[in-house]
């Protein structure tokens, strides 16, 4: 999108969504949060600094979908951009094969406040050391599985990519099987938040279960 689509809207959508990464950096860049939260009405009002990424959930796929508009447009799009079509693919790609092969690369799993509280339990005589491994290692596999996951999407994409070039996938299926693509995505990421698992049949309490108190009666 940022080689492909031209005009302030780029760089708009570009700019909007560098501050909200910024913004959900909190403590991180707590200058920054601090000056939003005295200048922006209603800023202190989030329950948590992370939920300013709505933007950049959707300025990234408004720009993404701006430039499959300008490459059906453009009917010797490849041929002009070839080398920025290969390095959209390439950097992420990339950064999968980190994710998959050395996942550590990306950083400490184990957070500040986590190895804080492990300090406290060993300073009283509790050895820890076993169970703070197998977490690390538990998020570190994490990591690499989400890695793979993203490849495989990406590879998926790119295969999209190359059959519309060859001119063996109309506009209108090449545009359908991003849909699909991305439906899919969206669909086993938000299973992991909202699945079967987070519903129950009616009132787990009925009425003569909780028997009111004289207090309750009084009310």
């Amino acid at each position: 999108g940022l080689t492909t689509v031209r005009g302030s809207m780029t760089w708009a959508l570009l700019f909007v969504t560098i501050l909200s990464i910024l913004l959900a950096w909190g403590h991180n860049m707590m200058w920054l949060t601090d000056w939003f939260i005295d200048r922006f009405p209603m800023y202190n009002k989030f329950r948590t600094v992370a939920s300013i990424l709505v933007i950049a959930e959707f300025t990234m796929p408004l720009l993404g979908a701006l430039a499959i508009q300008r490459i059906i447009d453009t009917p010797d799009w490849f041929k002009k951009n070839r080398i920025c079509f290969y390095a959209s693919f390439g950097v992420p790609v990339f950064f999968c094969l980190v994710g998959i092969l050395s996942p550590a690369f990306f950083g400490n799993v184990i957070t500040p406040e986590e190895m804080e509280l492990k300090s406290n339990y060993e300073a009283q005589g509790y050895d820890l050391t076993t169970l703070f491994m197998s977490l690390e290692q538990a998020r570190l596999s994490m990591v690499s599985a989400d890695s793979l996951r993203s490849l495989l999407y990406i590879v998926a994409g790119l295969i999209v990519f190359y059959l519309y070039f060859k001119g063996k996938l109309q506009p209108k299926w090449f545009v359908t099987a991003i849909i699909a693509i991305v439906l899919v995505d969206m669909f086993s990421i938000d299973k992991r938040y909202l699945n079967t698992d987070s519903f129950s049949p009616k009132p787990l309490f009925t009425q003569s279960q909780i028997e009111p108190r004289p207090v309750d009666l009084q009310i």
